[in-house]
């Protein structure tokens, strides 16, 4: 069994594994709207690298698979894609991206 930590640690990534516990920081998150496929694309990818032990680019992998096509299919678009300016930013793991202000304000 695995269980799931969510967490906002100052000095520690996005997500990570340490004995049988997964830790999902939300302190670098900027936006509502960015948190539930944060928080799922987080704790895919450590199941994938950690438990299945699959490793880093087998979760990597899986990430983009999800950004390309079930986010859109979940949510009618690619969250990424608005909230991260650079295109090559999607080949990067979520830890590294960093949000724009302001993209998904509602327009008044």
């Amino acid at each position: 069994m695995v269980e799931v930590f969510i967490t906002s640690r100052d000095d520690d990534g996005a997500a990570w594994y340490n004995d049988g516990v997964i830790y999902i920081n939300v302190r670098w998150l900027q936006l509502e709207e960015e948190a539930e496929w944060f928080i799922d694309e987080s704790f895919i990818h450590e199941y994938i690298e950690h438990v299945l032990g699959l490793g880093h680019e087998s979760a990597v992998f899986v990430e983009n698979v999800l950004r390309d096509n079930l986010y859109r299919e979940w949510y009618g678009v690619n969250p990424t894609q608005l909230l991260y300016s650079s295109p090559s930013n999607m080949q990067a793991s979520r830890a590294s991206l960093q949000p724009e202000r302001g993209v998904l304000q509602p327009h008044v």
